[in-house]
């Protein structure tokens, strides 16, 4: 079944410190949003995408500090969105609620795990929402939703609050309906994220390297418009550049990935799994059982190959230039395709998002109209750049509008 995404409705606001009668100016006022059921919400236990799992939690005391970040800039919290359980998947289905709604494509999915965000995003329930990416679940469906939508630098936005995955690469994200609004909100974010993030506020994207390899990944449907939106948004950059990506990543980009993310999973829920054996969908459950056997050595080994290739990518791009590709290789499957087809799809895209995951670099997903399609149907165009040029790419994304 479909349904809007949402899964519990809300209100929460926090009064401007001015006077009553006087208007509310404070940067995000009037916007309302919505969270992702990771997100700690006071008196609301955190589900998680899992019944058990809400059922086995105590009740929040606080809100994740992003959420109160927000508040304290006068937007409204309306609404708590579906997960895919425990946010370990690209699909956007979930076993318990349903399939959250993809407006631009009814009966495809739409994309993992913050799909019930980008679904309440696209059908214009809330002017942005939050979600969290680890391997790709707000540049997948921000994509397949044909909205927008920013996987910022690691740890540039607070995870206070949010439950885990793979801490070495969960970032809170940001999905909106406009790139004005993408802007407003990480603007707020970005300008009060944790220590360890250094934002480049004063740097512009003038260079341009479009990865011909993963360009070749996109689907024939998508790719012709993809590469006509490129060539129009040339004359805003100084350069422009086509290169293979790989010839500068060469190692197995999904493999590495997973032998950090794989045990990094089990540390932070394989207790609870074991104990409580959750009714779970299948596919999610074994990706959870297969993490069991990754060891700390192997995740070690991966961690310092990640920061080889951290630093490969930080010498590829230095402060003043992006990397554009597809976001996802292809249009949203079916909310019918079979469960091998569905994992095609995850591990194709995979390979188009684990590079920002590795890197911990920021990538914003643009939504391009595809013109052979009747209404209306967008696809994600990527651009990523080095850590701290959030805001950055975001401007930089203006040249495809």
């Amino acid at each position: 079944m479909s349904f809007n995404g949402i899964i519990a409705e809300l209100d929460i606001a926090r009064l401007a410190p001015s006077a009553n009668a006087e208007p509310d100016i404070r940067p995000l006022a009037g916007l309302r949003f919505a969270v992702k059921d990771l997100f700690a919400v006071a008196g609301r236990t955190t589900g998680f995408g899992n019944p058990d799992w809400q059922k086995s939690h105590s009740i929040e005391s606080s809100n994740a500090e992003v959420i109160d970040q927000l508040l304290d800039a006068g937007a409204r919290l309306v609404a708590i969105t579906c997960t895919d359980e425990m946010a370990f998947s690209l699909d956007g289905i979930n076993i318990h609620f349903g399939t959250p709604l993809n407006t631009q494509l009814p009966g495809h999915i739409p994309g993992g795990s913050s799909s019930g965000s980008a679904s309440a995003v696209a059908a214009g329930l809330v002017d942005f929402a939050l979600g969290t990416d680890t391997a790709g679940s707000i540049r997948v469906p921000a994509s397949y939703c044909g909205i927008w939508g920013i996987r910022p630098s690691h740890g540039a936005i607070s995870s206070q609050g949010v439950l885990p995955l793979g801490p070495s690469f969960d970032t809170v994200g940001i999905l909106t309906p406009s790139r004005s609004i993408l802007a407003r909100v990480a603007a707020i974010l970005l300008g009060l994220g944790g220590q360890s993030h250094k934002l480049t506020k004063d740097r512009q994207i003038k260079k341009l390297l479009i990865c011909d390899d993963f360009l070749a990944l996109a689907a024939p449907n998508i790719a012709p418009d993809i590469v006509s939106a490129m060539a129009s948004a040339q004359g805003h950059f100084d350069s422009v550049k086509h290169i293979n990506i790989s010839d500068t990543i060469k190692s197995d980009c999904i493999e590495l990935f997973n032998s950090i993310r794989g045990f990094e999973a089990w540390q932070c829920h394989g207790q609870w799994l074991e104990e409580f054996d959750p009714v779970m969908a299948p596919a999610i459950k074994e990706r959870f059982l297969n993490c069991k056997n990754a060891t700390e050595d192997e995740a070690n080994k991966g961690r310092t190959q990640q920061r080889e290739l951290q630093q490969k990518l930080a010498e590829l791009l230095n402060d003043d230039t992006a990397l554009c590709f597809p976001t996802t290789t292809a249009l949203p499957p079916l909310e019918t395709a079979s469960a091998e087809a569905l994992q095609q799809n995850r591990m194709a895209n995979m390979a188009l998002c684990a590079v920002a995951s590795l890197g911990g670099f920021p990538q914003v997903s643009i939504p391009i109209g595809l013109t052979s399609y009747k209404p209306f149907v967008k696809t994600g165009l990527s651009l990523l750049a080095n850590f701290g040029m959030d805001l950055a790419i975001i401007n930089a994304a203006a040249a495809f509008e």
